[in-house]
């Protein structure tokens, strides 16, 4: 092989040991240009800063050098650089270039990596259709040198545990996948003992690696109800502590389930504290009663039992409560017996678990048992939630579908025209019946996403 193609097999491993001692093959090859993306790939995989300058330089020396592998080599690694700076948009649009490239050149190691970034982009875009989309293409066709590192970004983005692990080749990126997935399975079963050793597994396979590191530690805390949220990093605190409505950093498939309501992350209350969000993936662990959703169109009382959750003991103003429930100003004369009616329901479905309590122009919630009640502004779409049910069935009817997910079978029907249209999923007569498979071998070019 050449020296940038050991640097790529190096890269998809997260070998960093190995690709500094292929860069050094590289030397002088090509203008040095390939020195220089080695240097980069070698500082992310360190988990040191890269960029998006040094990308950019690289990618326009490369094109007048007439080098495309390395065009689409500097495109993907300054997509990587724009993401880690919290720059979305231009992410995206550079991610998707170099797509775009690399499918129109067929260069397979360029394409892998520009597939697996792009797919990364959309993840933490909150876009996980897409995601998912491209992962279960890439998941068909790349080498099993990229399987540690596509499996890490199926399971962190969808949640979806089909990439197979190449479980010869002991490798970091293998090594992170495995304990990443043996990490998830104790959180959903409520294993406690077996997720604080995975999770301590997890934390130490990874504190060093880069392109990981960050959200494994995020993982861990989105899954684990006892940790308190000042020990975590600071865009994670501020989700368990409720601000924001999306599991940060592409980490949607810790919120992903085939149950009734489509709340990506629960709220977790105890008695004497305050609410922290848990996402839906660590439910198990947290030993506590649920509090199902109403499944009502407005959904308000879902909206005030988690505004009231979230708060504690201190409870809510009640002016504040009303904008946020019913959107409108507060008026005490006009509102104040609404409201009432509201905490009423809310007490009624707590049974012996809770009650309202108001006095004093705010209204709290009291609980004498741990609970956790559905935070309604975490949720997934219906695109989202009927993509997930088929890729976990393998193949389903809509009715099949409509009855796993419990929502009318219109809009599981509506949901999957759309699918059909966009090219996730595709139509399968059997007979009568129409069954719809995710798509996995059309999505040739990831960025039509």
């Amino acid at each position: 092989m050449s020296a940038i193609e050991v640097m790529r097999l190096a890269l998809a491993r997260w070998d960093d040991a190995a690709l500094a001692r292929a860069a050094r093959l590289a030397e002088g090859t090509r203008g040095g240009i390939e020195t220089r993306l080695a240097a980069l790939w070698v500082a992310w995989l360190r988990g040191e800063p890269c960029r998006e300058e040094d990308a950019a330089a690289i990618e326009a020396d490369a094109g007048r050098a007439r080098a495309a592998d390395l065009v689409i080599d500097g495109a993907s690694t300054r997509a990587l650089a724009l993401l880690e700076h919290d720059r979305i948009e231009e992410a995206i649009g550079v991610a998707r270039r170099a797509s775009r490239m690399a499918s129109t050149e067929g260069l397979r190691g360029p394409r892998a990596l520009a597939g697996l970034i792009l797919a990364r982009v959309r993840a933490v875009a909150g876009q996980s259709v897409h995601a998912t989309r491209i992962l279960e293409s890439l998941g068909g066709w790349l080498p099993p040198a990229w399987s540690g590192w596509l499996a890490c970004e199926r399971l962190l983005a969808s949640g979806i545990e089909t990439a197979r692990i190449a479980t010869d080749d002991d490798c970091p990126a293998t090594r992170a996948a495995s304990a990443l997935a043996a990490t998830l399975d104790a959180a959903l079963r409520g294993d406690r003992a077996a997720f604080d050793a995975s999770a301590a597994h997890l934390r130490a396979t990874t504190s060093a690696l880069g392109p990981i590191a960050r959200r494994a530690r995020a993982a861990i805390g989105l899954l684990d109800p006892a940790l308190d949220a000042d020990t975590l990093d600071e865009e994670i605190a501020e989700f368990v502590r409720g601000e924001g409505a999306r599991l940060p950093l592409g980490l949607g498939g810790l919120g992903a389930s085939g149950a009734h309501d489509d709340a990506t992350a629960w709220i977790l209350r105890t008695p004497a504290r305050a609410g922290r969000r848990v996402a839906r993936a660590g439910l198990a662990l947290a030993g506590a009663s649920a509090i199902a959703a109403t499944q009502r169109r407005t959904g308000r009382e879902d909206v005030a039992l988690a505004m009231l959750a979230l708060a504690g003991d201190e409870g809510v103003e009640l002016e504040r409560l009303h904008r946020r429930v019913y959107r409108t100003p507060y008026e005490p004369e006009t509102h104040d017996a609404t409201l009432r009616v509201l905490a009423h329901r809310i007490g009624a479905r707590l049974g012996s678990v809770g009650r309202v309590h108001a006095s004093a122009g705010r209204v709290a919630l009291v609980v004498g048992e741990a609970i956790v009640v559905p935070d309604p502004r975490c949720a997934l779409s219906i695109e989202d939630r009927v993509l997930h049910a088929l890729a976990r069935r393998g193949r389903s009817t809509a009715r099949d579908v409509a009855s796993e997910l419990e929502v009318p079978l219109r809009s599981v029907q509506q949901a999957i025209r759309e699918l059909v249209e966009d090219g996730a999923c595709r139509e399968e007569p059997q007979g009568r019946t129409v069954e719809y498979v995710v798509e996995d071998t059309t999505y040739t070019e990831p960025t039509d996403a």
